[in-house]
C-alpha cells in the first residue's frame, strides 16, 4: 500500500471521500513501515543497519507527517462538506424566517405581517398561510388595509389623533369604563392599545371612503316598497317586527368548539366597538354576508324558538350569545324593533322597508367597491 498508488476511482469520487481514502492510506502505511522496522529490528539481533533498506526513518517521518497533514485537513472538510450532503429533508427543516407574500402599490406583505396579525409565532411557513383559512383571510384583511391606505391617501381622505381619542372614549364609555379602564381590559387580553387605534383608523378611513364612494344619491321607489311588501306578506300582519343581522358559521367549515370560540371572538370585538356587519362581511358563511349579514325585517312569530329565545331581551344594537341550529353556529346583533299595539302601522312599516331597502342598495354598492373597484385602482400582487 503505498499513497502514490491510490486507486484511480477514488480521484473521482467526492472531495469528502478522498481526504478520508488519503488520510487512512496514509496512516495505514506509516502503520505497515512501523511493522517492517520492528520485524527487522528482530530479525538483525537488534541492529538496524539493514533496517533503513526497507524503512528509512525519514520515509517514516514524512509518512508520518503526510498523515498528521491529511487529519488535520480531514476533519474541516467534514466541517464543510457534511452540510452539502445532508438529506434534503433536514434542509426543508430550516425555517423561512420571513418572505414577500403580497404587495400593494409596491408595498411589501410578509409572513411576519400576517404572523402578527394573527398574533402566532413568527415560524409561519408559507405553505400554512395557504391551507389555513384564518391566515388567508389575514391576509386578505392586511391587503384590503394596505388598498384603504393608499386610496385614502390618493384621495387626500385622513384621520386625526383626536379623531381616534373621541371614538376610544366613547367605546370606553360605553363599557362602563374610563380611559385606563378601557386600556388596562385590553391589556388583559393581549391586546396593545396601539393596535385597537390601527384598527380604528381603518375603520374612519373606510366610513370617509363610503361616504365619499356614495356622493351619489340612492334612491328607493314607492314600487320598490310594495314589491317588498308582496314578498314579505308576513310583514303586513299586527305583531312586533324586528331587524336582524347574522354571522353563520357552517357545520362543515370547523368542529363546534373552533365555532363556538370564533364567534365568542367576534362577539368581544363588537363589544369593543368593531362593526358588525363588518365582521360579518369578512367571516360569515350565510348568502347575505355581502351585506353586512342583514336579515331584513322579521316578524317575531316567524323566528325560530332557539333565535327568539337568543334575541327576545337584547336592545337595538346588542349581539346575542353563541345559537346553535341545524344550519350551524350564529350570532345575531339586534338593529332596530318595532312594537305595534294590535293595529298596523303602514306608513311606519313603509318607513321602515324604505330604509331596509336603502341600506341593501347602499351595502351592495359599498361592497363592490371594497370588494372590486378599489381593487381596479391599485395594483396588488399575490404570490400564493
Amino acid at each position: 500500500m503505498h499513497l502514490n498508488n491510490v486507486p484511480y476511482y477514488c480521484y473521482t469520487q467526492p472531495a469528502l471521500f478522498r481526504c478520508i481514502w488519503i488520510t487512512v492510506g496514509s496512516w495505514s502505511l506509516l502503520y505497515e513501515q512501523a511493522l517492517v522496522a520492528f520485524a527487522g529490528l528482530l530479525e538483525n539481533g537488534g541492529k538496524t543497519r539493514n533496517l533503513t533498506m526497507k524503512c528509512s526513518p525519514l520515509s517514516v517521518a514524512l509518512t508520518a507527517v503526510t498523515g498528521a497533514v491529511s487529519a488535520a485537513l480531514f476533519l474541516p472538510s467534514i466541517a464543510v462538506l457534511l452540510p452539502a450532503w445532508a438529506p434534503p429533508a433536514l434542509a426543508q427543516q430550516e425555517a423561512v424566517i420571513d418572505a414577500v407574500i403580497a404587495s400593494v402599490d409596491g408595498k411589501p406583505i410578509t409572513l411576519l405581517d400576517v404572523a402578527r396579525q394573527l398574533r402566532r409565532p413568527s415560524t409561519l411557513s408559507i405553505d400554512e398561510v395557504s391551507s389555513d383559512p384564518e391566515a388567508r383571510a389575514a391576509l386578505e384583511f392586511l391587503i384590503l388595509e394596505q388598498l384603504i391606505l393608499r386610496e385614502a391617501e390618493a384621495k387626500k381622505i385622513g384621520v386625526s389623533n383626536s379623531e381616534i381619542d373621541e371614538y376610544i372614549n366613547e367605546v370606553a364609555s360605553r363599557n362602563n369604563l374610563s380611559r385606563e379602564g378601557f386600556e388596562a381590559a385590553l391589556m388583559s387580553e393581549n391586546k396593545s392599545i396601539d393596535d385597537y387605534k390601527r384598527t380604528l383608523k381603518l375603520e374612519i378611513l373606510r366610513s370617509k371612503l363610503t361616504a365619499n364612494f356614495m356622493k351619489d344619491s340612492v334612491a328607493v321607489s314607492e314600487q320598490e316598497i310594495d314589491a317588498y311588501l308582496e314578498d314579505h306578506p308576513e310583514l303586513t300582519k299586527s305583531g312586533s317586527k324586528i331587524k336582524l343581522r347574522q354571522i353563520l358559521i357552517g357545520r362543515d367549515s370547523m368542529g363546534d368548539g373552533q365555532a363556538r370560540s370564533l364567534l365568542e371572538s367576534l362577539k368581544q370585538k363588537c363589544e369593543e366597538g368593531e362593526q358588525f356587519a363588518e365582521l360579518a362581511r369578512s367571516h360569515s358563511e350565510s348568502p347575505e354576508a355581502a351585506e353586512g349579514g342583514s336579515l331584513g325585517l322579521l316578524a317575531d312569530e316567524d323566528l325560530s324558538r332557539a333565535i327568539f329565545d337568543a334575541v327576545f331581551s337584547l336592545k337595538e344594537g346588542e349581539v346575542s350569545e353563541v345559537v346553535e341550529t341545524a344550519a350551524g353556529y350564529h350570532l345575531f346583533q339586534v338593529e332596530q324593533r318595532i312594537i305595534e299595539n294590535g293595529q298596523s302601522d303602514s306608513s311606519r312599516l313603509r318607513e321602515e322597508i324604505r330604509k331596509n331597502l336603502l341600506n341593501q342598495k347602499m351595502q351592495e354598492r359599498m361592497h363592490g367597491f371594497f370588494a372590486n373597484e378599489i381593487y381596479k385602482s391599485h395594483t396588488v400582487d399575490k404570490k400564493i
